[in-house]
């Protein structure tokens, strides 16, 4: 059997990981719960957007005016609520857009997010490196989340990895 790069084997076992800790009912993301934003001085609340065409609007004007926050909200609405999310219908290639864009500004739930997109082929092309990429960059910024799925991944890999 030929040997696995190390940085392939950790986006693997992230990959695996994930898909135990969903199937166990472990929740991996906060992001998506009902909150407000004030990146711009305005707060507009998240149900608002979501119950209104012209909360949407003004989201989505946020969001492309660059408002990282904005564009995970964005995300959120065309992923989570098919067809009736402030008019949107369920889009998980837009979803993963927002939320490309949201996590290059750093947003550490978009961040996240992205990475699950990533290890589920929701909106990209499956593809655990990517995912794993993500994932560490929300680690890195102290996200609890992603350090304990990093400390998981990282000890499955030392299992699979030790010699009997």
């Amino acid at each position: 059997m030929a040997a696995v790069p190390a940085a392939a084997a950790v986006a693997m076992a992230m990959a695996a990981v994930v898909a135990v800790a969903r199937r166990s009912g472990h929740k991996l993301r906060r992001s998506g719960q009902s909150r407000g934003f004030q990146s711009t001085g305005i707060k507009l609340d998240y149900g608002s957007a979501m119950e209104t065409r012209s909360g949407r609007s003004s989201l989505e004007s946020k969001a492309n005016a660059g408002d990282a926050e904005a564009q995970r909200l964005l995300a959120n609405m065309y992923q989570r609520y098919a067809n009736g999310a402030g008019g949107l219908p369920q889009d998980d290639k837009k979803a993963a857009e927002w939320y490309t864009k949201a996590a290059e500004q750093g947003d550490v739930e978009a961040q996240k997010e992205l990475a699950v997109c990533y290890f589920d082929g929701r909106g990209v092309s499956k593809d655990n490196k990517a995912g794993a990429k993500w994932m560490m960059f929300a680690a890195n910024q102290g996200d609890a989340d992603a350090q304990e799925l990093l400390q998981y991944s990282n000890r499955a890999v030392l299992l699979s990895a030790r010699k009997y």
